[in-house]
């Protein structure tokens, strides 16, 4: 189950970072400092950790402890493939777990692909937190041509992009029906990766599970796994999420294996 627990700007989540961990935002999360001077960005960070120091609920604080310090983070950032002044199709998400703790940071686009905007957080089971970081990006439906083999461009001059149908996917050689995907309009381009968070520390192998999604139009959404010979696969949020949950296993596995015997912790 997913609750939000509110909506933070990005000063105020910047802060709670600093009070918290020695690390800067976690990726894709960003804040930009809109003082025209250092001392009156200082200041105003003084004021928000004095305000928020206050205000914040002991159960709210010891969120903030697990999302600062996580074990396991998943991320995910997306934008429009051809327009970089899209602000609309920016998406930025970043779920963190520690034990027991669930946390999924949602960014409002800002003014530029720069800037971020004011963060909602939410709070989620551990289970679920692959689905709620999937549950909050660009709602699109199982692609539609069944899985496409990406294959390298072949400049014949022909434009595969209309006409397409699942029959005629069915016949229609690899080269072909890799062109035509390729030349389809995109709605949204973006990565998902699963990769141990800084709590996670005695992991020498930090290079964690990416995956790429595409958004196509009138279409629907694909996953590419960027591996040798890749194939573009389609996907609703049901499968979206079979297919992190099984890196997070991956990665849960790892952190257990390589955690200091002498260190009493458990992942759940």
């Amino acid at each position: 189950m997913t609750v939000h627990r509110g909506r933070l700007t990005s000063l105020e989540v910047a802060v709670l970072w600093e009070l918290m961990s020695n690390d800067s935002l976690p990726f894709p999360l960003m804040h930009s400092p809109t003082h025209q001077y250092e001392d009156d960005y200082i200041r105003a960070k003084r004021s928000t950790a004095e305000r928020l120091l206050r205000v914040l609920p002991p159960d709210a604080q010891q969120l903030w402890e697990a999302a600062v310090n996580p074990d396991i983070v998943i991320w995910a950032a997306g934008e429009a493939p051809d327009d970089a002044k899209d602000m609309s199709a920016v998406t930025r998400v970043v779920g963190l777990r520690r034990e027991g703790y669930a946390v999924v940071l949602v960014q409002q686009p800002g003014e530029s692909i720069e800037d971020g905007g004011d963060i909602d957080v939410y709070e989620t089971d551990v289970p679920g937190l692959a689905k709620a970081v999937i549950g909050r990006l660009p709602k699109v439906g199982r692609g539609k041509q069944g899985e496409v083999p990406i294959l390298s461009r072949q400049p014949d001059g022909l434009d595969y992009s209309y006409g397409s149908s699942p029959v005629l996917d069915a016949i229609d050689p690899p080269q072909v029906r890799s062109d035509r995907w390729r030349n389809a309009k995109a709605t949204q381009l973006g990565e998902l990766k699963v990769e141990p968070g800084s709590g996670a520390h005695w992991i020498q192998d930090r290079r964690g599970h990416l995956v790429r999604w595409r958004d196509l139009v009138d279409d629907g959404r694909y996953l590419i796994d960027p591996k040798p010979n890749p194939v573009a696969i389609p996907v609703d949020d049901n499968e979206f999420e079979r297919f992190v949950n099984q890196r997070v296993v991956e990665l849960v596995r790892r952190i257990r294996e390589n955690r200091p015997a002498e260190r009493d912790f458990r992942v759940l």
